[in-house]
């Protein structure tokens, strides 16, 4: 499985978490016009707040993070906002706004002011650790038909020339963790004269958040840790087992299906069967242009169609339709590849990975959590470890400070969501992490994957209700009212 895909730590300068109450003087907010037109109805206030490259030098460089303030429609909006932590690491969130802000999260807008802002070092930030030559690398690798081993080659040696690049671009990585952001998480905050706000955290983003209540808990009224990544688990050692459990829910729910069990006889042996074949020999697909489809990436397809709640139903369906050669199925499996660099900032990812996860781990262990996968999936798994961890290697990020991978306590009212088929950050990490903080509640939806508020309108009233009162757990009733898995079929 790719780890750059995947579709949640300090490197470098080995700082202690910021003492609560330092409060110098806040950056401004620049106002500046909105790079993309608002949603009809709603009003947008674009602009940026500056912080420091390097926080031991605040009148060194300085590093510009893009807002967006989708202002409240209600007449009278509580004074704390909700603020979007995206995921990946490196996830854009106002590269593509029409993406990030979801039509659900315009829920929040009756009560409050919600929040989009760039990350230090991704997307539309300045500056940015993108690597802009891979949207031109996928096409040549699917173009030709290579070996599994040779695709992934060409793509962690682009990777690490990004690496180089950026370095030569004068870029310091060291300035990228984090930890960082989650001071400037609290800059951005007094910039913008909030005297608290919600954090709204996904996948990383929850890391993020986690980070941020460890290190900066002032100002901060509640967090939601939406498909969470907490910092005491290790994502590469669990990566297989997870991956394997995901798989197992699904082909479960399927066999517990009349319908889907009967029209899908034996889809575990269809799909591993379908990875080993194509890996040996890969399908030669006519698009008009001509592309090499091989078995991991239909595992790598199945893998990233369970993190969507409305894509889960079809997953059967586009297997056995991948297996019979079927356009409707191949055509989208290989626009999400062709298209795998837009909306992430891989330079940012790799960074943080690389520093607060590789870092706290070894290419033994991973490989050894590797006996978890289905025997014919283990290849792929294998390959892609063994590129991370030589990426890592040759990236060069310091190793993180033993506490980015200590479980984070604290007594803020936080509410914790996961999904049941969620195949990266599974319902476990969830309860793992919500024991930990003395108020926070946790709760699990049947039927979905990954990211509960934006996916499941159960998830999104139940944060509203928590948002409302944050002192007590929201009422789970529409949980168990929940409409079982039904899959599609011909």
């Amino acid at each position: 499985m790719p780890a750059r895909l995947l579709t949640a730590l300090l490197i470098g300068l080995a700082l202690l978490p910021a003492a609560a109450g330092a409060q110098d003087a806040p950056p401004a907010f620049v106002p500046q016009p909105c790079a993309f037109k608002a949603p009809d109805g709603i009003n947008v206030d674009c602009g940026y707040v500056v912080v420091p490259e390097d926080r031991a030098n605040p009148d060194g460089p300085g590093i510009r993070l893009p807002v967006a303030i989708f202002h409240s429609v209600g007449e009278t909006p509580a004074p704390d906002p909700v603020v979007l932590l995206v995921g990946g690491p490196g996830g854009q969130a106002l590269e593509y706004p029409d993406y990030t802000f979801r039509p659900n999260y315009a829920e929040f807008l009756k009560t409050r002011d919600f929040i989009l802002y760039e990350q230090r070092g991704v997307g539309t930030s300045r500056p940015s650790l993108d690597c802009p030559g891979l949207e031109r690398l996928y096409p040549a690798i699917l173009g030709q038909p290579r070996t599994p081993d040779e695709a992934l080659e060409l793509e962690y040696q682009a990777l690490g020339d990004c690496r180089e690049t950026l370095e030569r671009r004068g870029l310091n990585l060291n300035a990228y963790s984090s930890a960082i952001s989650a001071a400037d998480l609290d800059d951005l905050r007094r910039a913008l004269g909030y005297e608290s706000w919600n954090l709204l955290g996904v996948s990383y983003g929850s890391r993020l958040a986690l980070t941020a209540l460890r290190d900066r808990p002032e100002g901060i009224r509640s967090v939601i840790l939406d498909s969470v990544y907490p910092l005491q688990v290790n994502l590469f050692e669990t990566l297989a087992p997870h991956q394997q459990q995901a798989f197992e829910r699904l082909f479960a729910a399927c066999a517990a299906d009349a319908a889907c069990s009967k029209t899908f006889p034996d889809l575990p042996e269809v799909f591993y069967s379908l990875v080993e074949r194509l890996n040996a020999e890969p399908l030669d697909v006519r698009l008009p242009g001509r592309v090499y489809v091989n078995g991991d990436l239909v595992a790598n397809m199945v893998f990233n169609r369970l993190y969507r709640a409305d894509e889960i139903p079809r997953i059967p369906q586009m297997i056995y339709g991948i297996r019979d050669g079927q356009m409707r199925w191949l055509r989208p499996m290989i626009d999400d590849y062709l298209g795998r660099s837009y909306g992430l900032s891989e330079g940012f990812y790799y960074t943080v990975q690389c520093g607060e996860e590789v870092s706290f781990s070894t290419l033994d262990r991973a490989l050894e959590a590797g006996a978890a996968l289905e025997a014919r999936l283990r290849p792929g798994y294998e390959r892609d470890m063994r590129g991370l961890y030589a990426l890592c290697e040759r990236w060069g990020a310091p190793a993180a400070a033993p506490y980015e991978d200590e479980a984070v306590t604290s007594d803020i009212p936080a509410l914790v969501l996961s999904g049941q088929f969620d195949p990266i950050t599974p319902p476990e990490w969830g309860r793992l992490a919500a024991d930990t903080l003395e108020n926070g509640h946790f709760f699990e939806f049947p039927g979905v994957g990954h990211g509960v508020v934006r996916s499941n309108a159960c998830g999104l009233q139940m944060t509203l209700a928590f948002l409302d009162d944050p002192t007590r757990p929201p009422d789970d009733a529409c949980i168990a009212a929940l409409p079982g898995m039904t899959f599609e079929t011909p």
